[in-house]
């Protein structure tokens, strides 16, 4: 993995088992020799599931207005404290147990020596590892995976301050040693994108689509990625498609002129006739888009992240597996074993950390689809009793005002629920609708 400096140590109060000492392994040395002999997974017993899904939605609460109110600025201290990230590393434990089985390390290709990777220890640096390449296992990439989301817990938040202070700017030189993205790279092995790529010409797709249009145009097509990635057009593209997500960065994060020049993000700046080029990660972030190309590469960049993947990767990822996990075992027996082969499959995924977070979003839903709309807020109005009972017992309010003040609790904590809709049987997002619909008629709102 990254160098740097020593990773945090001392869980009080956490368990020892797997992940936290060396698993057991026959004919194994003591410390942190290397494995000898046949791996045997060992037996985790199961955490306070129905505690970890409570704990992760009161922390999701916190994160929301990140992303709902469109600030993307944290503050205050960390909402993660250590009794939950106790709370919570039992569930990564059992996590890694089950995904150590045989039938999993058959179905993904590991090879013997991956398993060495059980040893890492909450807290320790993560191997580095490329997504979705050739080099190793896609069991070994799935286990790493694992292993940088669990750190994430400890380094998640500290990560996102660290890259709040320097404005997300994918400059390397703009952080000190062993921060910001060089600390993510150290814990997990990845980082997450904090540019956008804006044109891919070494996509083939892409090429094709653009000969196609030139060719209904009248316009000539390009013989080779090469030669559409120098022409005028891909760089006019380029430039078109960095403009609004740099203004949007810009008035997001308040930036005037002199912050946006200092940033390198003012879009007023582009020019088609003026896009450096990039051959190395170190290249990056010293310009409002540039050009990158290497081997099988050849991309435009815009100098801005999709902040609300930043936000998702680090922040949420980490809490979200545990809790889609939890979600899992807690299910029937009988839909258990397919959801949680599902999950090895759909939700830990050989990916990018932006695609990592997307497809445990999106095992969210698949599971949110076990429930209704109304079991949904029927759940949350009874998980936050306390808040509705204050509203209750507010005798200085009108019907109609204690109904408003209700829906505007209720749809408080259940902005960004999905759940399916009993009417078209389909899965979509919880809307203020159905909340205030829900609470005029409970029992007539599926």
């Amino acid at each position: 993995g990254g160098k740097g400096g020593k990773g945090k140590k001392g869980f009080k109060g956490a368990p020892v088992g797997f992940g936290f000492s060396p698993y057991p392994v026959k004919g194994a040395g003591k410390g942190k020799k290397k494995p000898k002999g046949r791996f045997e997974p060992p037996t985790v017993s199961d955490p306070d599931y129905a505690a970890i899904i409570t704990a992760v939605e009161q922390i999701d609460r916190h994160y929301k207005p990140l992303v709902s109110e469109g600030t993307f600025h944290l503050e205050g201290p960390n909402p993660l404290t250590q009794p939950t990230i106790d709370l919570l590393m039992p569930c990564y434990e059992k996590i890694l147990a089950d995904f150590a089985q045989e039938g999993y390390r058959l179905q993904y290709g590991s090879l013997p020596h991956e398993t060495a990777h059980f040893y890492i220890k909450p807290g320790d640096p993560v191997p580095s590892y490329y997504a979705n390449v050739q080099d190793g296992s896609i069991y070994e990439r799935k286990l790493l995976s694992i292993l940088g989301l669990r750190n994430l817990l400890i380094y998640g938040h500290e990560i996102f301050m660290q890259l709040q202070r320097k404005l997300f700017t994918s400059d390397p030189g703009a952080y000190s040693h062993d921060e910001g993205v060089g600390l993510m790279r150290r814990v997990t092995g990845n980082a997450v994108d904090l540019d956008t790529c804006v044109l891919r010409c070494s996509d083939g797709a892409v090429l094709k689509t653009v000969n196609g249009l030139n060719e209904k145009d009248g316009l000539r097509g390009y013989r080779s990625v090469a030669e559409f990635g120098d022409s005028q057009q891909a760089r006019v593209m380029a430039v078109e498609a960095a403009k609004p997500l740099l203004k949007n960065f810009c008035d997001t994060l308040k930036l005037d002129k002199k912050a946006q020049n200092k940033r390198k993000v003012n879009p007023s700046s582009l020019s088609p006739s003026h896009i450096p080029l990039a051959t190395h990660n170190s290249d990056r972030g010293k310009h409002p888009l540039w050009q990158y190309i290497n081997v099988g590469q050849n991309s435009f960049h815009a100098n801005v992240p999709n902040l609300p993947d930043v936000v998702g990767s680090l922040l949420l990822a980490p809490l979200h597996l545990v809790w889609v996990y939890s979600k899992v075992m807690l299910l029937d027996p009988s839909q258990r074993d397919t959801h949680l082969t599902n999950f090895y499959e759909d939700c830990v995924v050989d990916a990018c950390f932006n695609l990592k977070w997307k497809a445990i979003e999106d095992f969210r839903i698949v599971l949110s689809s076990l429930d209704t709309i109304g079991t949904l807020l029927a759940k949350l109005q009874k998980d936050n009793q306390a808040a509705f009972a204050e509203i209750i017992d507010d005798t200085t309010l009108t019907e109609s005002e204690q109904t408003a003040k209700e829906v505007d609790t209720l749809w408080r904590f259940a902005l960004g629920s999905h759940a399916r809709d009993a009417a078209t049987n389909t899965v979509r997002a919880v809307n203020k609708n159905d909340v205030s619909s829900w609470v005029a008629h409970p029992p007539s709102v599926p």
